[in-house]
């Protein structure tokens, strides 16, 4: 505690410091400390630095008996020392010696901070492509029709962790504005099992990014070689054609360039010189039919009513096969087109597979 010795100014000559801190609630990138309140003392100092390190932080002016420290590196160990600042000076400078030095160390980041696998992966699908400019439409995201938590999870998708973004994220407009959620794999490259499967946001431009909207999408499974498989709602699924050695550094890989091979047989539609994932997919079974038991045809008419085929609903759905916002049946920029063209446009009996093992 603070004392006073009996001179003329009553002047406080010094002061004990607290016998050090306690350190809790340690993060990968901060913890909070406290220390014993000192009687008489005005406040308290602290100052704190990397074991490894000689230059300190320093804070004063601090009147509680708390603090939390921040921007802390993971895995580092960090030394903390308190000292108490008494009132009206002293042969101190009005302040005690510093404390007990408290040493700790931080956690390590969790795999979603600082993921061992980086993925800069790009992806066109054909609903929303237009070649007439390279890049996909928005129009999900500028009807205000994107939810922030990603769908899949609801469709019956096994994914490693949930995932939802923020209304600045869906914000963003011009080549980089999200144009729907996807869902990328990372699979054994022998068996082809699915080893993790994290949800991302596709951009305009076709990247795949993170829930922040800008970061190469992360994965927590260890570094190594995969192949890496993609999925989309109402689009068929496209996997790499061999696999990749990745690491946290991001390895780019573009499915939308013809070189960049792909697992099985016509696994995608060349379009404006770009490939694209096949739409049409509306029933999520792997095909893509215009006719036929499950077929995708009858799925649109069903979400329009199923009686006037005139009728349009603007809505998220699986039925909106290129992705414009709104279910249309017949005339301009309806869904059911799409699909007839993708099996060929002339036998209606044809389908389109998915290319997935």
């Amino acid at each position: 505690m603070c004392y006073a010795l009996s001179v003329s100014a009553y002047a406080v000559q010094g002061c004990n410091a607290p016998d050090g801190a306690q350190v809790s609630g340690i993060t990968y990138n901060g913890a909070t400390i406290g220390w014993p309140a000192v009687q008489g003392a005005s406040g308290y100092e602290l100052r704190w630095k990397p074991s490894s390190g000689s230059i300190w932080t320093n804070v004063s002016g601090h009147t509680t008996t708390t603090y939390s420290l921040a921007g802390l590196d993971p895995v580092t160990s960090y030394d903390v020392q308190v000292r108490s600042v008494c009132p009206g000076g002293g042969t101190q400078g009005g302040t005690s010696a510093y404390g007990t030095l408290v040493t700790f160390t931080t956690l390590a980041a969790p795999c979603e901070v600082a993921p061992p696998i980086r993925v800069a992966f790009k992806v066109m699908l054909d609903g929303p492509y237009r070649a007439q400019t390279g890049l996909m439409v928005d129009s999900l995201r500028t009807k205000g029709l994107l939810p922030l938590q990603e769908p899949y999870t609801a469709l019956g998708y096994s994914l490693t962790g949930g995932a939802s973004t923020t209304s600045p994220v869906l914000a963003v407009t011009g080549p980089n504005a999200i144009v729907d959620w996807v869902v990328v794999e990372l699979r054994d490259p022998g068996t082809y099992t699915v080893v993790e499967a994290r949800a991302g946001l596709l951009q305009r431009d076709g990247d795949v990014v993170a829930l922040d909207g800008t970061s190469p999408l992360g994965f927590c499974s260890a570094a190594g070689s995969y192949r890496v498989a993609v999925r989309h709602r109402n689009h068929l699924g496209c996997m790499t054609g061999v696999a990749y050695a990745l690491s946290s550094t991001p390895v780019s890989i573009d499915l939308s360039q013809p070189a960049t091979g792909t697992y099985g047989t016509n696994a995608r539609k060349a379009n404006g010189g770009l490939m694209n994932l096949w739409s049409g997919n509306v029933m999520a079974n792997g095909f893509v039919s215009y006719t036929g038991t499950d077929n995708d045809r009858d799925p649109i008419l069903n979400a329009i009513g199923g009686v006037s085929p005139t009728n349009t609903v603007v809505a998220y759905s699986l039925a909106d096969v290129n992705l414009d916002g709104s279910v249309v049946y017949t005339g301009n920029g309806n869904d059911r087109d799409l699909i007839l063209s993708n099996i060929g446009g002339t036998v209606p009996t044809l389908t389109v597979p998915q290319q997935l093992p």
